[in-house]
């Protein structure tokens, strides 16, 4: 005998808890209350997500005297007649209808407009004129009214049809999910249980905001990061009043997961590498050469002069995934639009710098070295950086570890004004009989840094490059200016004598950074304290030598070795 059917419709019970994977996979919690029967009870639920993983639900939670002894789930009912199994549907098939009576009305009325002016026409000719009057102002009433009667009606289905687009646009997604189950008690009871299952189209992705400050002009230390997640769903359910929880999992609703095979390995000749044709690596930047009888230098820079308080978040660490729990219940409607949720709001100590790379951008940067001393691991993401709560830039984050620190510009001091001259004068050495005739040309890069801040500035970042020699076409590179860089070591700074207001600034070969940069690249950077309302100005000076008959051009070193 087939035990009788209780329905349950899950939007009668809302979703208690939510995990959202970052595979576009949602779990969901529900909790359920029902009477069971001692025996046999079939428990129909319905009302669930049509994107529902058909083998995730698990029922959890039935104590000791009841069981589930079978559980299925389908989505059957996207094909039931009626209205569309989503949030509305009956609001909207009862919408539709009545659009189709309002322009069924309307079409009537626009039929007794036609058939007044058919009337008119078809009138005996031996009407009076008296009795033309009459039938006149009656006609032209009676017209007037249809005519009305068409306007109402094309208003009432405009109406009718904004509502309709409001209520179709208010939610996406279809919840034809069903659950039945087969739960054994071993005697009437009341139970409290609840239901998790998988769902699909869901989606979140960390973002930040950056905040920074000024004080009479000078930029703070202190700044705040909002970290923050866009979410958003189209599963079809509501989640109102939900407890929250982001996963940088990746879902096993819809992989595998599995140990790797190993495959047998064994030892083969490598073939021969191809002929090199480039020179090993040089100590400064690369420069083309071609040969060419004229003695001209083409080069490609002109020698001119460029003038949030929110709800506090628990992290979980597992050896698998990283969680966080938003505190508080939150609401997301399923609307297929991103809802930005707040997941903590962090304050950092930045070291600031200001940086300039006169040679590509005249402009001061402010940057701010930060490190991450809080218990979140910041994924990667965008960032929008604001500074006295105005928009600055935006620009993006890789992965930041606890304790780890990350560079984010925050904005451009206008008051902090850089100049960059470059200037070249060439030389031929007189012909020889018996040596090749060369060429020196010697370029003077010479830079101005003017603060115009009523406080010091005590460190500014100048950086620019020296090109490579090329070996293979004889074209030399000695390093002049600055005074004692070309001896020093990767990173080593060496104080250097400037002539007017500041009297001396230090200057380094960069950092390498994934394998550019540094003395290898001839990459440098001069360090330097300008007071308020001084200036400095840098000199830089090297000299190429070539063969007269080369003409040759500084070009961008892409591959990183000598060309």
């Amino acid at each position: 005998m087939l035990s009788p059917t209780k329905f349950l419709n899950a939007a009668e019970s809302p979703v208690k808890a939510v995990t959202i994977f970052q595979s576009a996979t949602a779990e969901l919690t529900r909790t359920f209350t029902v009477e069971l029967v001692g025996g046999r009870n079939v428990l129909e639920i319905t009302g669930l997500s049509s994107r529902v993983d058909m083998e995730s639900p698990r029922i959890h939670g039935l104590g000791t005297d009841a069981r589930v002894f079978d559980i299925s789930c389908d989505t059957k009912l996207s094909g039931a007649p009626g209205a569309r199994p989503k949030k509305n549907g009956d609001a909207v098939e009862r919408l539709k209808l009545a659009i189709k009576a309002a322009e069924a009305e309307r079409d009537v009325h626009r039929g007794e407009y036609d058939m007044l002016d058919n009337a008119v026409k078809s009138l005996p000719s031996e009407t009076t004129a008296r009795e033309m009057d009459a039938l006149m102002d009656k006609f032209v009433e009676r017209k007037k009214r249809a005519m009305k009667s068409v306007m109402d009606c094309e208003q009432t289905i405009a109406v009718l049809k904004k509502e309709l687009w409001r209520l179709e646009s208010a939610s996406t997604g279809e919840t034809a999910g069903r659950v039945v189950a087969t739960i054994l008690a071993k005697r009437a009871c009341r139970v409290t249980f609840q239901l998790t299952y998988l769902v699909a189209g869901v989606s979140w992705q960390p973002y930040y905001d950056i905040h920074a400050s000024t004080a009479e002009g000078k930029p703070s230390s202190e700044i705040s990061l909002l970290y923050c997640a866009n979410i958003t769903q189209s599963t079809g359910e509501d989640w109102s009043d939900t407890v929250l929880t982001l996963s940088t999992a990746n879902s096993q609703a819809l992989r595998s997961l599995s140990v790797p095979v190993i495959e047998p390995l064994k030892v083969t000749p490598t073939p021969p590498p191809p002929s090199q044709t480039q020179p090993p690596m040089s100590r400064f930047l690369g420069v083309e050469a071609s040969s060419s009888d004229d003695d001209d230098m083409e080069l490609l820079v002109d020698d001119d002069e460029y003038a949030i308080s929110g709800p506090p978040t628990t992290v979980d660490r597992s050896p698998l995934s990283l969680s966080y729990h938003v505190d508080g219940l939150v609401t997301l409607p399923s609307d297929g639009v991103a809802h930005k949720v707040l997941i903590a709001m962090l304050d950092f100590t930045a070291e600031l710098k200001y940086v300039c790379v006169p040679c590509k951008n005249t402009s001061a940067f402010i940057e701010g070295t930060v490190k991450n001393t809080s218990e979140y691991e910041l994924l990667a993401g965008p960032v929008s950086v604001f500074m006295d709560d105005s928009f600055v830039t935006k620009t993006s984050l890789n992965l930041i570890s606890v304790n780890e620190s990350f560079d984010c510009v925050i904005g451009i001091d206008t008051a902090l004004r850089v100049t960059y001259n470059r200037k070249s004068r060439t030389e031929q050495e007189p012909e020889r009989s018996f040596a090749e005739r060369t060429k020196t040309t010697t370029r003077t890069i010479t830079t101005t840094a003017t603060n115009g801040h009523p406080f010091d500035i005590s460190n500014l970042v100048i950086r620019d490059s020296i090109p490579l020699g090329n070996e293979e076409a004889n074209i030399k590179v000695m390093l002049g200016k600055p005074d004692g860089l070309a001896r020093a070591r990767d990173r080593e700074e060496v104080t250097v004598g400037l002539v007017g207001e500041v009297t001396e600034a230090k200057v380094r070969w960069s950092k390498v950074e994934n394998g550019r940069g540094g003395e290898k690249d001839g990459m440098y950077e001069w360090v330097c304290v300008v007071p308020a309302g001084k200036k400095v100005q840098l000199e830089a000076e090297w000299a190429v030598k070539a063969p007269s008959n080369v003409k040759w051009e500084e070009s961008v070193n892409a591959d990183g070795v000598q060309k």
